[in-house]
């Protein structure tokens, strides 16, 4: 089996670190633990980190080259990529509650903004 990356080009690696730093991966791996930690009050059993964001990334870019009709396929069995780079439910829990933005900060935000409107 292959590991997620070597499935995907050099060419499209190159595309994906163009688009993120690793301070891009870094701030939504913080966002994405902070967003779960807001909506359910307790903390990830895993911590989101920098690798866990990268793998995320590299599995939806596997995707969205090798077409199957639905996304619990890529974990199945006879599936010849590695699914043990990340956990199907490790997976499914990351897309749910990824985010880009500091939900602090826009919570912050939309306090200011309603005090100035009067709301």
């Amino acid at each position: 089996m292959l590991p997620v990356l070597q499935v995907i080009s050099s060419r499209q690696q190159n595309i994906l670190k163009g688009i993120f730093t690793v301070e891009h991966f870094e701030q939504i791996a913080l966002s994405t633990s902070l967003y779960y930690m807001v909506n359910t009050g307790v903390q990830m059993k895993l911590v989101c980190t920098l690798a866990d964001m990268k793998k995320f990334f590299g599995i939806h870019a596997m995707v969205g080259f090798i077409k199957f009709p639905r996304l619990k396929i890529y974990w199945n069995e006879i599936f010849k990529y590695e699914p043990s780079t990340m956990s199907r439910e490790r997976f499914f829990l990351l897309k749910t509650n990824l985010l880009v933005l500091d939900v602090t900060s826009v919570n912050q935000s939309e306090e200011y903004a309603k005090n100035i409107c009067g709301d």
